[in-house]
């Protein structure tokens, strides 16, 4: 996607430096920085071919403000458009005093009027408008957090790996994930995978699409990237890349991408190199391959695709470039559409039996060792031992209590509850200093129902009557009484 961008940002800054310069669009064309009131804030103004528009933010917040220009004579006055478009009840910049380069006005809103004062800042670029320039977007440019979340998928244990670009960037939305495991392998795809995560602000793609979008229509971005596994086995994983953008072109741009790992060399497969000549011819580019269907496999995804629809109905003897990833079923076709398409988009299943044919000798080799390992017998799931097992009540609660109040905690061998929610174990460690660490998925019954991941640490007292809770950093977090009723193991 980033080629995709850099083209967006490299179009979107010619066309506006094309249509109209600062001069051509006024003296008050330009970045600013100032106060209003006691509020240091970030502006942009510009006009030209795409018409007069603006940009501000608080510094404290760094969150987007559109401006839409209300003409006058000379100096536009401005409304902020927070949703968009300009309400009755927006604010208005007005009274707009250029002199050299400082800019002052009043801004009158419900909080009443408050005096702008703010001072030119040189571009970056001074080729680009105001608004698509580095200088007025780089205070945005703050440190993003990592998360790790617990997940599970086919009984296999694994962490989401989010990148939180910050609070001002809420139509952002990046994620991957690593595998659990310490093999050359899977160390090398986790590498692979975390990767994909930006490494520097001012270079990520979600930012160099928040300042294309501002450059052209004065509003930020918005920008998804999010990976995750769909199928996993002893020896494969399957993922998928949804994207999507919005940066200012002539329309947003939006796909998905399968990947096949092989979990014991630690490399995608390009699955197209598995089928033989006569279905598809594959001609070497660098790091990709120019791919031709041939008439054979052309007429398995025409009969393949079942979609009727008008407009939709042709997709299958027509489009050129496909997708292909594992299923436990065979192959899966996903044609790569463009965006007036991309509610067409819909998979050609091809079973194994009919893979049989298609395949070269890499394919059958490789197709033979996931069938294997989907034939294979799953790995018993980690279960609590048999001490921790029982009902177990929070110190000064009563047993046998129905009291909402009350906190209970039900262990069993693979699982955990407490009133209308449920936890199913999906790993346990032991704990440094004794006891165990418990992760665990849980739900509760509400309407729709709430899912989260937990993990606990325990350490069960000499008695085995006690059970003391500690939090993340090692400290105290609870103590827990068994029920009398309760034996220690079921």
């Amino acid at each position: 996607m980033r080629q995709t961008l850099l083209k967006i940002a490299a179009l979107t800054g010619l066309a506006m430096s094309c249509c109209g310069t600062a001069q051509a669009a006024g003296t008050w064309s330009g970045v600013w920085r100032g106060t209003i009131g006691a509020d240091p804030v970030q502006v942009c103004l510009q006009g030209g071919g795409f018409g007069d528009q603006g940009s501000y933010y608080r510094l404290q917040d760094l969150v987007i403000m559109p401006l839409e220009p209300v003409p006058t004579a000379a100096t536009p006055n401005w409304t902020e458009a927070r949703d968009g478009n300009p309400s009755p009840a927006a604010a208005v910049w007005s009274q707009i005093t250029v002199s050299g380069n400082q800019l002052t006005g009043v801004r009158t809103g419900a909080d009443g009027a408050r005096p702008i004062a703010l001072t030119r800042l040189a571009q970056v670029d001074t080729e680009a408008q105001p608004c698509g320039d580095l200088a007025f977007s780089a205070p945005r440019a703050t440190a993003p957090r990592l998360t790790d979340a617990r997940k599970m998928i086919d009984g296999i244990a694994y962490s989401v790996r989010e990148y939180h670009a910050g609070p001002q960037f809420s139509d952002v939305s990046i994620s991957t994930f690593q595998l659990d495991g310490a093999t050359p392998a899977i160390r090398a795809i986790n590498a692979e995978l975390a990767s994909r995560l930006p490494a520097k602000v001012e270079e990520a793609d979600y930012f160099i699409c928040s300042m294309a979008n501002i450059g052209s229509t004065g509003r930020d971005g918005e920008y998804s990237d999010d990976t995750a596994p769909v199928l996993v086995t002893r020896g494969w994983v399957v993922s998928q890349t949804s994207s999507g953008s919005t940066c200012g072109g002539a329309h947003p741009n939006a796909g998905v991408d399968w990947s096949n790992w092989n979990l014991r060399t630690g490399q995608a497969v390009d699955l197209w190199t598995w089928l033989g000549p006569q279905y598809a011819r594959l001609t070497p580019h660098g790091t990709y391959n120019d791919i031709a269907i041939m008439p054979r496999l052309r007429a398995l995804l025409v009969k393949g695709w079942t979609r009727n629809d008008e407009g939709c109905e042709s997709i299958g003897e027509e489009a050129d470039s496909w997708s292909i990833r594992l299923t436990r079923k065979g192959f899966a076709f996903s044609p790569n559409l463009p965006h007036v398409a991309l509610a067409c988009t819909e998979d050609v299943e091809i079973g194994f039996a009919s893979l049989a044919p298609i395949l070269n000798p890499a394919g059958r080799a490789g197709v033979a060792s996931f069938r294997a390992d989907l034939r294979a017998v799953p790995a018993a799931p980690p279960a609590l031992p048999p001490a921790y097992r029982g009902e177990w009540r929070e110190a000064l609660d009563r047993c046998g209590s129905d009291n909402d109040l009350d906190k209970v905690l039900n262990l069993s061998a693979a699982g955990m509850s407490g009133y209308e929610a449920t936890g199913k174990v999906t790993g346990i460690e032991r704990r440094k200093g004794g006891g165990i660490t418990v992760r665990s998925d849980w739900e509760e019954g509400a309407d729709p129902p709430q899912q989260w991941q937990d993990t606990r640490s325990l350490k069960l007292s000499r008695s085995g009557q006690t059970m003391q809770q500690f939090d993340k950093d090692g400290k105290p977090d609870g103590l827990w009484r068994r029920c009398p009723a309760s034996p220690a193991a079921h």
